[in-house]
């Protein structure tokens, strides 16, 4: 069954990661600010995976597919 459900951290560390994107997209920020806010995120989000920031396990996502009974 551990296969099939990520980990909750995995799954935390997702959410923020979306829901820091759509808060700048949904804000009232004009396009252009929007556009570079989410670049510069982007970029430190980079920045911390090429320096070994955030561990390994935070961005795998393992899930195995079966076929359903018949």
């Amino acid at each position: 069954m551990s296969d099939i459900i990520p980990s909750l951290s995995s799954i935390y560390s997702l959410v923020l990661f979306y829901s820091k994107v759509l808060d700048l997209i949904l804000s009232d920020l004009p396009k252009d600010d929007v556009v570079a806010s989410i670049a510069n995120y982007l970029r430190s989000v980079a920045g911390d995976i090429k320096e070994n920031r955030i561990p390994l396990h935070k961005y795998i996502i393992s899930k195995s597919l079966t076929k359903g009974k018949q």
